[in-house]
């Protein structure tokens, strides 16, 4: 593929370079952030510069059209419930995204690049959190607890760590391979001390999808080898009493054994059973179009007052699942669209599971088959499109890596 001006050239490194550097800022100052919007403003110039027309493929008009379909989705359900047009502020996102695919596409931009930025921000990451924690507050580290939450820090460790673990690979150079190993290793351990059970399962069955799919041909050494690194990480930080990995487990199994036989809800566990049950009572009489986005908080106050579920759970507005969550605010066609925008990536790159012969292309797929998987599995127990972060981790990262993949199949031709 041609590039008809050097303007588009210009965009192209600047694109490269965003792609090491922004993983980084993201992670370090959610303010990091504004460099997305910058990127979608030079996305649109490059559009206006770049008028090469490029086929679009099948797979391409379901990914984005489950970005509008979701976008739409909630917009819908606001003005048919009447809800506040600053619950858009999140999904437009979906939207805001777009020009970045529809630039990147078209563009010259090797995978290499973007997988180098997840591997950088793994190690720095994963460096920082180990360091904070065992040294405590310093000039030189982030506390990563002044920008997010532990449960999104731990889940985006997790996605960093996995997809660093899944690059490696016979055919790379040794040091490049300790280096992925060192890499994952932080990343994943970071992720497991900073407390996220959900992640952890996401993990874990992230890397069982893939011990199945397979796309980058792994021996079945190499699958031994991959999935005994992660479970001896796992080990450390369950053995290792300061990580608190012990004892967040053992309160899983005895608060939820609590709940199940006593109804207890003085925990965090009990409370996202209860607030399970709660989205399930909602859903009984408002089944297929939901309650409209944002109504979750009125509907389980009622319940409260009815003493159908319990008090402690009045300050939670998310019932902690992005499927429950969906198929009470939106219904049954609600949770159809967002099973719709989770899978489409994944049905998507089925396409070059077993075809893809370039190692750069099938590590970016399974770079965004991590991405997909973490998001299909962490919804299951938690909201994954509640949060700005989240949500424009998962359409940025997405975009710019469904483009690059896309731009690299017109080179292959």
């Amino acid at each position: 593929m041609t590039k008809n001006s050097s303007t588009t050239n210009c965009i192209d490194c600047y694109f490269k370079l965003s792609l090491v550097i922004i993983p980084l800022l993201v992670v370090f100052n959610n303010k990091g952030w504004l460099s997305a919007a910058l990127i979608v403003l030079i996305s649109i110039l490059g559009l206006i510069v770049n008028k090469e027309k490029v086929e679009w493929l099948r797979w391409e008009k379901l990914f984005i059209g489950s970005f509008l379909a979701y976008f739409l989705m909630i917009s819908i359900s606001i003005l048919w419930f009447g809800g506040d047009l600053r619950d858009l502020d999140t999904p437009s996102r979906f939207l805001l995204v777009i020009p970045i695919f529809l630039y990147v596409r078209k563009s010259e931009i090797n995978p290499v690049w973007l997988l180098f930025g997840f591997v950088l921000t793994a190690i720095s990451l994963g460096l920082n959190e180990i360091l904070y924690k065992s040294l405590g507050d310093s000039k030189y580290l982030f506390n990563l607890l002044d920008h997010y939450h532990s449960g999104i820090i731990s889940f985006i460790a997790s996605i960093f760590g996995v997809t660093s673990l899944l690059l490696i690979h016979s055919s790379r150079n040794i040091l490049i391979n300790l280096l992925l190993v060192f890499s994952s290793i932080v990343s994943i351990y970071t992720s497991f001390i900073s407390g996220g059970r959900g992640v952890w399962i996401a993990a874990f069955l992230t890397l069982m999808m893939f011990y199945f799919l397979n796309p980058l041909r792994w021996s079945f050494k190499y699958k031994f080898f991959i999935f005994s690194l992660f479970i001896s990480v796992f080990t450390i930080s369950f053995f290792s009493p300061q990580t608190g990995v012990q004892g967040r487990i053992n309160d899983l199994v005895n608060n939820s054994t609590a709940w199940i036989d006593k109804g207890t809800v003085n925990s965090s566990t009990g409370q996202r059973f209860e607030l399970w049950k709660t989205a399930f009572l909602i859903i009984q009489d408002n089944t297929f179009f939901g309650i409209g986005e944002g109504n979750f908080h009125t509907y389980k106050k009622t319940l409260i007052d009815e003493g159908k579920v319990v008090g402690n759970i009045i300050n939670y507005n998310h019932p902690h699942s992005e499927y429950l969550a969906t198929l009470v605010e939106q219904g049954f066609i609600g949770l159809i669209i967002l099973i719709f925008l989770l899978v489409t990536p994944v049905l998507a790159m089925r396409n070059y599971i077993n075809s893809a012969t370039s190692l750069n292309i099938m590590s970016l797929v399974s770079l965004l088959l991590v991405i997909s998987f973490h998001y299909i599995f962490y919804g299951i127990a938690n909201g994954v499109f509640d949060h700005q972060s989240t949500t424009l981790f998962f359409a940025f990262f997405l975009t710019f890596g469904m483009g690059i993949l896309r731009a690299n199949l017109n080179i292959e031709q």
